[in-house]
C-alpha cells in the first residue's frame, strides 16, 4: 500500500469520528439550544457553530490522542475521545450561554454527552479493528548487541536544537552508540544534521520555539513530545534547555518513561523577578518533578531550585562541570609572535552577554598594538551596525571554527551577566592556555582562580572591567602566559568532558537496571 493511499485512508476514517461525535450536539443544537440564541433560524448559524464544534473537536482530540488507533488500545481510545468532546462541550456551553445572556438547561447537553458516549465506543472499537485489519503489523528484525547480548536499548535526547546536540552533547551520544544504544534526537533540525547521523543518531525535527511564551505553542510541544515518545518508546530521556526541560519531563511522567534532566543554566525568565518567573518556576517545578536524577551545571543555579522548593524532598541530584570541555579539539595553543596584545569576546552579541562593557573597555584601550576582536551573530541587530561602524574592534561575525582566534588571543574578554549554567566559550578559551576576565557570577566564576588563572569582576560594572583590562596590559607576556598556562591545567584537572560522559554513563545505568 503506498503512503498516499494510507494517509487518505486514515484521514477518512478520522472525518468519520469528528461527524459521528458532532452528530449529538448538533441534534441538541438544533433542536433546543439554538432557540436560546439569536442563530436561531439562520443556517449560516447552524453552519457555523458546528464548524467551530468540529474544529475544536479535533484540536482537543490531538491534544488528548483521541486519533491513534495504531498506538492506543480501545479503552484508551475511547477515554481521549470522551475527554476531548468533554472539554468541547463545556467551552461550548459557555458560548451559548453567553449568546444567550443567560445561564441555560444542562440537561440536553448531559444529553448530548451520553450521546457521545456511545459514538465514541462504537468508532473506537470499529475503527481499532480496521485498522490492525487494514494495515496489519509486519514482521521486523530484533536487533541484538553483540556485545551485551541483550536487545539494543533506546535512549532519546530532547534538546532545542541540532546545533547545540553536536556542539556539547556529542561525547554522550558517541559513548550511547559505543555501548548499544540507539539514538534518537528531537529537537530543531539546524546545523550539524549530517555529522549527527553519522554518528549514528536518528534525528525528529520540532520547533520548540526557545524564546516564545505563546502556551498553545508550548502545549503542542508537549503534544508532539508525547507523540514521539509513543512512537520511539526509549528506555531513558535525556532532556535539556528550559523547554525540553519543562513540557518534555511532564510528557515522560505521563508516559512513565525515566527521564534525566539538565538545568543548563536559569534563564532570564527564571532568574528575574516578577509574574513571569513565578509561573517559570512552577512549569519548572512540574517539569522536573518525576526526573530519576536532575543534572545542574553549577551549585548556584542547584541552590535556587532548592530554595524556591522546585525539587521534589526526595529528589537525586548532581552538578556537572558544566558540559566540559573536549580538550582534543582544544589543546593547549601556541602564542602570537605579532609583539601585539589581542583581547576576544565570543559569544551571541547581545546586552546581557556583557558586549557593551568590552566595548568600553575597547574604546578606552584600543590602538595598532592592542586589538579587541568580536566573534558571534548578533540576537539584536543594532549591534550588527554598531559593531560595523566601531573603529575601536573587529567584528568577524559567526565563525565556525574558534581555534584561529583562540590562538591569536592573548585575553578573553567575557564580562557577561546572563544566566547560564556555565560559560563554554570560556571553558574553551581557558583550554587553549588564554588568561580570563569574567564576570563574578554563577556559570563564569567556576571557570578561574581570581589573580591566578585571569580576574573576576562584578557584575555589570564598566569600571571594574576597565580597571581588569588594564591590569592585564600591565603584566608582562611572560606573566600573561603562565596565567594561561594554569588556567589550562585547571579546566583539564576540573572540566574534562570525559567527567560529565562518566556522569551520565552511571545515572543511565542506575535507571535501566544495568
Amino acid at each position: 500500500m503506498t503512503k498516499i493511499r494510507h494517509d487518505v485512508m486514515l484521514r477518512l476514517v478520522k472525518v468519520l469520528d469528528v461527524v459521528m461525535i458532532t452528530l449529538p450536539f448538533a441534534a441538541c443544537w438544533v433542536w433546543y439550544y439554538a432557540a436560546k440564541t439569536p442563530l436561531d433560524g439562520t443556517w449560516q448559524g447552524h453552519a457555523v457553530i458546528l464548524g467551530l464544534y468540529a474544529v475544536l473537536f479535533i484540536l482537543l482530540g490531538k491534544t488528548y490522542d483521541a486519533f491513534w488507533m495504531s498506538m492506543q488500545r480501545v479503552s484508551e481510545l475511547m477515554y481521549g475521545q470522551i475527554l476531548a468532546a468533554m472539554a468541547t462541550d463545556g467551552i461550548f456551553y459557555i458560548v451559548i450561554c453567553l449568546m444567550a445572556t443567560k445561564l441555560c438547561n444542562l440537561l440536553p447537553g448531559i444529553a448530548a454527552i451520553a450521546g457521545q458516549f456511545v459514538m465514541a465506543g462504537i468508532w473506537s472499537a470499529v475503527a481499532h479493528r480496521w485498522y490492525y485489519k487494514a494495515f496489519p503489523p509486519q514482521p521486523t528484525t530484533v536487533v541484538y548487541d553483540v556485545r551485551r547480548g541483550m536487545e539494543m536499548k533506546k535512549a532519546v535526547m530532547l534538546i532545542n536544537d541540532t546545533t547545540y546536540a553536536f556542539n556539547l552533547r556529542g561525547a554522550i551520544i558517541e559513548k550511547l552508540v559505543q555501548e548499544g544504544f540507539e539514538v534518537v534526537i528531537v529537537g530543531q533540525l539546524l546545523k550539524h544534521q549530517d555529522e549527527l547521523k553519522k554518528m549514528g543518531a536518528k534525528l525528529i525535527g520540532v520547533e520548540t520555539a526557545r524564546h516564545g511564551t505563546n502556551p498553545l505553542s508550548d502545549l503542542k510541544l508537549m503534544h508532539a513530545y508525547k507523540k514521539i515518545l509513543k512512537a520511539e518508546k526509549p528506555d531513558v530521556v535525556l532532556t535539556y534547555n528550559i523547554k525540553p526541560n519543562v513540557y518534555g519531563g511532564m510528557a515522560c511522567q505521563q508516559l512513565k518513561i525515566p527521564y534525566l534532566p539538565n538545568v543548563t543554566g536559569l534563564g532570564t525568565p527564571v532568574e528575574n523577578p516578577g509574574k513571569l518567573q513565578k509561573l517559570t518556576i512552577q512549569l519548572y517545578k512540574m517539569g522536573v518533578a518525576g526526573g530519576a536524577c536532575v543534572f545542574f551545571q553549577n551549585n548556584d543555579n542547584r541552590a535556587f531550585f532548592e530554595q524556591h522548593h522546585m525539587l521534589n524532598a526526595n529528589a537525586r541530584t548532581r552538578v556537572l562541570p558544566g558540559s566540559g570541555v573536549d580538550l582534543a579539539k582544544h589543546p593547549v595553543l601556541p602564542w602570537s609572535e605579532d609583539g601585539k596584545v589581542h583581547f576576544l569576546f565570543a559569544a551571541r552579541v547581545m546586552k546581557e552577554k556583557g558586549i557593551d562593557l568590552y566595548l568600553a573597555a575597547a574604546r578606552k584601550f584600543a590602538n595598532e598594538n592592542t586589538i579587541f576582536d568580536v566573534c558571534g551573530a548578533c540576537d539584536d541587530e543594532n549591534y550588527k551596525s554598531i559593531l560595523n561602524s566601531e573603529k575601536r574592534v573587529v567584528y568577524h561575525g559567526e565563525q565556525k571554527d574558534m581555534t584561529p582566534f583562540y590562538s591569536e588571543c592573548s585575553c578573553f574578554l567575557y564580562p557577561s551577566y546572563y544566566p547560564e549554567g556555565m560559560s563554554n566559550v570560556l571553558l574553551e578559551a581557558a583550554a587553549s592556555g588564554r588568561p580570563v576576565i569574567a564576570a563574578d557570577r554563577a556559570g563564569c566564576r567556576e571557570t578561574l582562580d581570581d589573580g591566578i588563572t585571569g580576574f573576576l569582576v562584578p557584575v555589570n560594572d564598566e569600571k571594574a572591567v576597565i580597571e581588569a583590562t588594564e591590569k592585564f596590559l600591565q603584566m608582562s607576556s611572560e606573566e600573561r602566559k603562565a596565567m594561561g598556562l594554569r588556567g589550562s591545567e585547571k579546566i583539564r584537572r576540573e572540566f574534562d568532558r570525559k567527567l560529565v560522559v562518566e556522569a551520565y554513563w552511571e545515572e543511565i545505568q542506575r535507571v535501566i537496571g544495568d
